[in-house]
């Protein structure tokens, strides 16, 4: 069997970690030695899965850290926007970066100056705090973004143990292959249904999960990335 990759295959390869180049070479090796090793299916999901978040990443657009949705102290709810522009119920600003140092510093514009906010990121993303233009102390916390949430939760709950189950666990691949066999529409063919056959068609079976699990994860990264 030949093998040969696309030519911006090594630009992403080059991107990964030293540990996740030498785990690539390694199940490469054990293909090469034998083509349908069951491991090699289920480390070919995870090495796509890492290649492919390596290309979103470098391709995403850099979204600053205070973008999102902000709960102030006075329980009003603020929406700072990647576009740079803000959002509360009763007014429209802007913000913008004046400092990228530890804590970040930003400058929250309301009413073309009217009022003006000097707000601290924290370290862990979810606080700020600063003062008003009159000198006022004043803070706000992150909003936990729901949606993202649930994805995430039904990603790793739901499709992660269905593509397990289903791809790589023995019994559901022969009951699969049996079902195929026994197929209305496959039997006027006359499958093949020698042991090398079944090599091939599990085979095909781990890999059509395989970039099942790459939709799901590109899926999952596009709504994170656009919410």
């Amino acid at each position: 069997m030949t093998s040969s990759v696309a030519p911006d295959f090594w630009q992403c390869y080059n991107r990964l970690s030293a540990q996740v180049q030498a785990r690539a070479r390694k199940q490469y090796d054990l293909w090469r030695e034998n083509h349908w090793h069951r491991s090699v299916a289920l480390m070919m999901l995870a090495l796509l899965i890492s290649i492919s978040t390596a290309c979103m990443a470098e391709a995403a657009p850099k979204v600053d850290l205070i973008a999102g949705q902000w709960r102030w102290y006075d329980n009003t709810l603020i929406t700072l926007q990647a576009d740079s522009t803000a959002t509360s119920p009763s007014s429209t600003g802007t913000w913008r970066c004046t400092t990228k140092a530890t804590p970040p510093t930003y400058v929250i514009t309301w009413r073309d100056g009217l009022y003006v906010d000097t707000v601290y990121l924290s370290q862990s993303g979810n606080e700020l705090s600063g003062k008003n233009e009159q000198g006022l102390a004043i803070s706000a916390r992150r909003l936990l973004d729901l949606r993202s949430a649930w994805i995430s939760f039904a990603f790793l709950t739901v499709c992660i143990p269905f593509m397990i189950r289903y791809a790589f666990i023995e019994k559901c691949t022969r009951y699969a292959w049996q079902s195929r066999i026994n197929s209305v529409f496959f039997k006027p063919f006359r499958p093949d249904t020698s042991e090398a056959a079944y090599q091939r068609f599990r085979l095909a079976y781990q890999l059509a999960f395989a970039f099942f699990g790459l939709f799901w994860a590109c899926l999952l990264d596009y709504l994170l990335q656009s919410r």
